[in-house]
């Protein structure tokens, strides 16, 4: 390998590495693909709630009086599921009223947030495309050349793909990091690098058999530990890793030739 393309490959390396931890830290500020139930509090003149109607702190579990007393202060509160279920849970079978150190208040459900297509795509695509990159920069590390890849080369994107996700699995089980995430199965959508290069290669029995594994992971993923948007949310920002794949799969092989 060349010192032009030991370079450009560490660029790749380095970018990609980045890239990922960036995405990840940003999955899990935003509190990627976890459950939310948001309520909000309004309050009422006395001898307005009926007894029947009406929730004390007792009778909760002491997290979820806590999120009801924070709740009541700010006017609203957000508890992320994640591992609370319990909290939420009470969150969600609040009677219409609530007394908290003697006052009433009403209880407004405000929204329970379950993940959409849109809300996580930038996320999952900064995600996708970063370990893509990481991925590119180890294949071409493994063969010596930048382009074009093979098909069992480019088995290494989604390789390293699934050996950064078990990390991050093993680490938030151990660490307790700021925010919370319920990051989707990402290898499943690398697999679309694999892809891209049969098809470029016009094995396209190849290609489609990938793209169906894809898929099939993609919509089983709550199954694997993960939450999922289906097989769409995967498609949709996979699609650059595809492309990737594609303009991957053919071309110069090493820098020097170029």
């Amino acid at each position: 390998m060349s010192p032009r393309t030991r370079l450009f490959v560490l660029v790749l390396l380095v970018v990609g590495t980045l890239g990922t931890a960036a995405s990840y830290g940003w999955a899990y500020d935003s509190h990627l693909g976890q459950h939310a139930v948001s309520v909000a509090f309004e309050p009422v003149e006395s001898g307005t709630a009926d007894e029947s109607e009406l929730t004390t702190l007792e009778e909760l579990p002491p997290e979820a009086a806590e999120a009801v007393r924070t709740g009541v202060e700010d006017g609203y509160v957000t508890i992320y599921r994640n591992d609370r279920d319990d909290v939420t849970d009470a969150l969600e079978s609040l009677s219409r009223y609530v007394r908290v150190d003697g006052e009433v208040y009403e209880v407004l459900q405000v929204a329970d947030e379950n993940m959409t297509l849109l809300g996580p795509l930038p996320q999952l695509t900064a995600l996708f495309v970063s370990m893509g990159i990481l991925g590119f920069g180890v294949a071409s590390l493994r063969t010596g050349a930048v382009r074009p890849l093979s098909v069992a080369a480019s088995l290494s994107i989604p390789g390293v793909a699934l050996a950064i996700d078990v990390l991050v699995t093993v680490a938030d089980s151990v660490v307790t990091f700021s925010g919370g995430a319920d990051v989707p199965v990402v290898p499943a959508a690398t697999g679309l690098v694999v892809v891209g290069v049969a098809a470029r290669k016009r094995d396209w029995r190849l290609a489609f058999g990938g793209f169906v594994v894809v898929m099939v992971v993609a919509a089983f993923a709550p199954l694997l530990g993960g939450t999922s948007l289906g097989p769409l949310g995967t498609l949709v920002p996979g699609s650059v890793l595809f492309v990737l794949g594609y303009v991957a799969g053919g071309g110069a092989t090493t820098l020097d030739e170029q």
